[in-house]
């Protein structure tokens, strides 16, 4: 099935027979001419390529691409282990604390490796364990 964009005034752009994209061009952000199949829009840069809760004990609740958590021997120190390994240490983690909002939490991240990232947890500047969500922007 073939389809059309057109622009603001109606005009024809680009005519193109139904096909799909390719992991190449969801990254380089140049598919404008085929359709994205749910498979791969993992591959864009503005989509995080992993997720997830971990509780303040350590185990992992929600999660996508990540395959394990754990708190380590000092307090409020976590690992977070993805599924799919980052293609470089050069990628983005953003984190938020589960805690009481009349005293200040903090999400670190404190070790990017490829396949695993370390996340402290602090409450008024002290380690603490902590829950927290995760979520990782990057290359694959």
């Amino acid at each position: 099935m073939a389809w059309t964009f057109y622009n603001a005034s109606g005009e024809a752009l680009i005519t193109h027979a139904e096909s799909e994209a390719t992991k190449a061009e969801m990254e380089a952000e140049t598919a404008v001419a085929h359709f994205v199949p749910p498979d791969l829009v993992k591959n864009s840069p503005g989509v995080a390529k992993a997720w997830c809760r971990v509780s303040a004990t350590g185990g992992l609740g929600l999660e996508h691409n990540v395959s394990a958590s754990a708190r380590d021997a000092d307090p409020g120190d976590y690992s977070v282990t993805f599924d799919t390994d980052f293609s470089a240490t050069d990628y983005t983690a953003i984190g938020t604390v589960f805690a009481n909002l009349a005293n200040a939490h903090v999400v670190e991240i404190n070790a990017e490796a490829v396949g695993v990232v370390g996340v402290l947890t602090k409450a008024q500047d002290a380690l603490a364990n902590l829950s927290f969500s995760l979520a990782v922007f990057g290359d694959q």
